[in-house]
C-alpha cells in the first residue's frame, strides 16, 4: 500500500524535494519509470500473461516426460543403426589392405561397449588404433598394421597376430594368453604387466620392447625371439634359463626403468632420422 501510494505522488510533489537543480533529469526519469511500474502492475492483462507463460512452461515440461520413452526408442534405435553401419564396413572389407574405415568403426564400437571378440581386421591398415580395455578374443590380426596402436588392457586372448606390426604399440595390461604373435613387430612396444601366458612367440621381433612386470609362463619358442635392449626386469613366471638366455640376447635386466625409457628414445630418435633419410 505503500509503495502504491509512494508512486502516485505527483512531478510537481517530487519536484520539491529535490535540492539540486543538476539532479532534476535523473529524478524525472525515476518518476517515470515509478508511474510506468505503477499502472502495468494494475493492467490484469499482464498477469494474464504470466499464467500464459507459466502454463506453457507446465504443459512443455509435461510433454517432454511423457516423450521420453519415444526419445530413448530413437535413441536406441540410432545407436544400433550406427553399430550395424560399422559392422557393415568392417565386413566388407574382411581381408583386404588399406584401412577401409575400419579404424573408425572399431573405435566406435568399443567406445560403445560392443564385443570385437572374432572380429576379423587381417592385413587392414589401422596404424594408431586405439582399443583401450577392448574384447578382441580370438580376434583376426594377421598382418595388421597396428604401429603405436592403443591396446592397454585389451582381451586378446587366443588372438591371431601373425605377422603385424605393432611397432611401439601399447600393450601394457593387455590378455594375450595363448596369443599367436608369430613374426609380429613389436620393436619398442610396451608389454609391461602383459599375460602372455602360453603365447606363441616364434621369431617376434621385442627388440627395445618393455617387459617388466609380464607373466611370461610357458612362453613358446622364446628361443627365437628377437630381444636386443628390451627391458625384461621383473618379468614372472619366465621359462628356465630365460634370465640367461636373454642377457646373451642382450636384453636388459637390471637398472632403472627411467634411464633405459631415456635410451629408448635415443633410439627413436636416430630410427625416425634413419627413415627419413630414405
Amino acid at each position: 500500500m505503500g509503495k502504491a501510494e509512494k508512486t502516485r505522488e505527483s512531478w510537481q510533489e517530487r519536484r520539491t524535494k529535490i535540492r539540486h537543480k543538476w539532479a532534476v533529469l535523473f529524478f524525472f526519469a525515476e518518476w517515470i519509470c515509478e508511474q510506468v511500474s505503477y499502472f502495468l502492475g494494475r493492467w490484469a492483462f499482464l498477469d494474464i500473461l504470466g499464467h500464459i507463460g507459466r502454463l506453457t512452461i507446465l504443459i512443455a515440461v509435461i510433454t517432454y516426460f511423457l516423450g521420453a520413452d519415444e526419445r530413448r526408442m530413437q535413441a536406441e534405435d540410432q545407436r544400433k543403426a550406427k553399430h550395424y553401419q560399422a559392422w557393415q564396413v568392417i565386413n566388407i572389407a574382411q581381408g583386404k589392405p588399406g584401412g577401409g574405415g575400419r579404424l573408425d568403426a572399431l573405435q566406435d564400437l568399443n567406445s560403445d561397449g560392443i564385443s570385437l571378440a572374432y572380429v576379423d581386421a587381417s592385413e587392414a591398415w589401422l596404424p594408431g588404433l586405439n582399443l583401450e580395455n577392448a574384447t578382441l578374443y580370438r580376434a583376426n590380426l594377421a598382418g595388421a598394421t597396428l604401429g603405436v596402436a592403443n591396446l592397454s588392457a585389451a582381451n586378446l586372448h587366443s588372438a591371431n597376430l601373425t605377422g603385424a606390426d605393432l611397432n611401439q604399440a601399447n600393450l601394457a595390461g593387455a590378455n594375450l594368453v595363448w596369443a599367436n604373435l608369430t613374426k609380429a613387430g613389436l620393436p619398442a612396444a610396451d608389454l609391461s604387466n602383459a599375460n602372455l601366458t602360453n603365447a606363441n612367440l616364434n621369431q617376434a621381433n621385442l627388440a627395445w620392447a618393455r617387459l617388466d612386470g609380464a607373466n611370461l609362463k610357458d612362453i613358446i619358442h622364446w628361443r627365437s625371439i628377437r630381444l636386443e635392449d628390451a627391458y625384461i626386469r621383473d618379468v614372472k613366471n619366465a621359462p628356465a634359463e630365460f634370465t640367461t638366455w636373454a642377457k646373451n640376447a642382450k636384453a636388459v635386466t637390471s637398472g632403472s626403468l627411467k634411464e633405459w625409457e631415456q635410451e629408448k628414445k635415443k633410439w627413436l630418435e636416430k630410427e625416425r632420422e634413419a627413415e627419413e633419410g630414405r
